[in-house]
């Protein structure tokens, strides 16, 4: 066989998608986040993964299915993979520094977390979080790099309780509340899902999480037993992003480094809603990709935000805005264009109408050069 008939034969397989790694092998689709801040504009966030957790991004466009509230949408569906959307990630990363961490764990949890920043564009945004017996900022959005290497370097364990739930409401808090941050956001946590020392709740961070629609990607890693790691893995999976077990302490930074390219891998579908209303109610959208293998289905609830004007007070707005620009139309042309009986001259100077008898401007006090002749005669 010639090198020209591998070639092809190479290129039409690829094409149908026989090579691990195409849409045809996705295990797995999620919607990692809806936004709908300028409702009815809708943009949904969502991945699509194969068995090994690796991202898949040649899903082919006729095989998105979405629904709103169950019934299949019609309107146009606008579907970029993330990476060619230009759009920046805001990512909290959190890692536990209880006592029991202290040593080989927590140097473990630091590799994870260079590992994560040097996955990051200019357009990325990351801030770092710790845990122990409290919850603290280790590194905000706006840290240098440099900065925040030397504050991860010099990390060390503190206090011998854990407060999981007030991390998680910290971050959360941080994505939300922090100004001129990517409207695409995640949380990163390594935990074994205890807590036993935060006044937030599991109920209060699943509220947060639902009305935020921000997803969180759960690493479990524990030294005491895998009783708790459920809690983890049930808040991972409401919120929209992914739970993956790390056996040993490398485990983290591979899972850390898989999830970051899980998030940069996914893909921006955009448009505009006309079934949904701005009712301050949730609605669920619903994605489906249909392969020749199965149907992978994935679906999310988000709010739909109340929009502060109905139709009769934009209709009502409009109508003003055009009797306003008709009344200033109005109002220049009667001052300035339409002649009026008395006022058929125009002073060179200020260019207001003046009155045939006027002998000079009474705006600008121009007096006319024929009228300078005229008074200098009269002496």
């Amino acid at each position: 066989m010639s090198i020209s008939k591998i070639i092809i034969t190479v290129a039409m397989i690829w094409g149908i998608g026989l090579f691990p790694g195409t849409w045809l092998n996705a295990r797995e689709l999620r919607i990692d986040q809806i936004d709908a801040s300028d409702f009815k504009k809708i943009d949904i966030y969502c991945t699509v993964i194969n068995d090994a957790a690796g991202p898949i991004t040649d899903v082919k466009e006729e095989a998105w299915q979405l629904l709103e509230d169950g019934v299949p949408s019609r309107r146009k569906l606008t579907i970029t993979p993330f990476q060619f959307t230009n759009q920046g990630i805001a990512i909290v990363a959190i890692v536990g520094a209880s006592g029991i961490m202290k040593g080989q764990p927590l140097e473990s949890e630091k590799r994870a977390l260079h590992a994560l920043a040097n996955q990051l564009l200019p357009s990325d945004k990351l801030a770092i979080l710790a845990y122990g017996d409290t919850s603290e900022t280790i590194a905000g959005f706006a840290i240098k790099e440099e900065e925040r290497k030397t504050r991860v370097k010099k990390l060390k364990t503190f206090g011998n309780t854990v407060t999981f739930y007030d991390a998680l409401s910290d971050a959360i808090k941080a994505l939300a509340e922090t100004s001129g941050l990517p409207k695409r956001k995640a949380i990163i946590i390594v935990s074994d899902g205890r807590d036993n020392g935060s006044t937030s709740t599991y109920t209060e961070i699943m509220k947060e999480l639902k009305k935020t629609n921000i997803p969180v990607y759960g690493i479990g890693h524990t030294l005491l037993g895998t009783r708790h790691l459920g809690t983890l893995k049930k808040i991972t999976k409401v919120s929209g992003g992914q739970y993956l077990y790390a056996r040993t302490d490398s485990g983290i930074k591979n899972h850390m480094l898989k999830m970051t390219k899980q998030i940069k891998n996914g893909y921006l579908i955009h448009y505009k809603t006309t079934k949904i209303k701005g009712d301050e109610q949730y609605h669920q959208l619903t994605l489906k990709i249909k392969t020749p293998k199965k149907v992978l289905v994935s679906a999310k609830k988000f709010e739909a935000k109340k929009d502060p004007w109905t139709f009769w007070e934009k209709v009502m707005y409009i109508i003003l805005i055009v009797l306003g620009v008709a009344l200033l139309v109005f109002l220049y042309l009667f001052i300035f264009i339409i002649p009026r009986p008395g006022y058929k001259r125009r002073c060179k100077k200020c260019k207001r109408r003046m009155r045939d008898e006027w002998e000079e401007c009474l705006f600008c006090k121009y007096v006319p050069l024929y009228t300078k002749e005229a008074l200098r005669y009269k002496r």
